[in-house]
């Protein structure tokens, strides 16, 4: 088992674990739209981030996807540099920072690897404390929807510990460990 192997177990696990703690709240948007306007049809969810005691802790929550749906989360107003990161039920991790302007993230799984909840944190981008309210579109569309063109490509795949150069079959020749033979 490589070292990158354990490293997807181990976010995996401390991402679960953290949703737990956290009290992370379960959200099911009931329609899966067709809508070929941007975020059309989502829900827009609003939430705040409250760090006590200047110690940083993110916003949690679990969005339900059905498998092959397009979907689509987007902080649409923050007063503070947002960041998104999603944790699909099957390991795959998704994170942006700014990706939907004026520093809000925006996640896009073109089509989801499972039915299930997926598991969504908010944070400050540099994982500083912050107290500061945001608005995020949760949206579920048909397979192939627009809200989903130029998906975001997960960092890590599976949880089998493939990374998003190895899904986009970009060939590393160097061994991990440049120690290794």
């Amino acid at each position: 088992m490589t070292s990158r192997t354990l490293a997807a177990a181990a976010l995996a696990a401390i991402a679960l674990l953290a949703a737990q703690a956290a009290g992370a709240m379960n959200l099911f948007a009931p329609t899966v739209s067709n809508s070929g306007v941007l975020d059309g049809g989502s829900i827009d969810l609003a939430g705040t981030i409250h760090d006590p005691g200047g110690n940083a802790r993110p916003w949690v929550g679990q969005l339900y996807a059905g498998e092959g749906e397009c979907l689509r989360l987007a902080v649409s107003t923050s007063a503070f540099d947002a960041k998104l990161t999603v944790f699909a039920p099957t390991g795959a991790v998704y994170r942006d920072d700014d990706g939907n302007g004026d520093l809000r993230p925006l996640v896009k799984i073109g089509s989801a690897p499972v039915s299930g909840w997926y598991t969504v944190q908010v944070a400050q981008f540099n994982g500083l404390p912050v107290n500061q309210p945001f608005h995020m579109l949760y949206g579920r569309y048909i397979g192939g929807n627009v809200n989903c063109a130029n998906e975001t490509v997960p960092l890590i795949v599976d949880g089998a510990g493939a990374d998003a150069k190895a899904a986009a079959g970009i060939v590393d020749s160097g061994p991990e460990d440049p120690a290794a033979p």
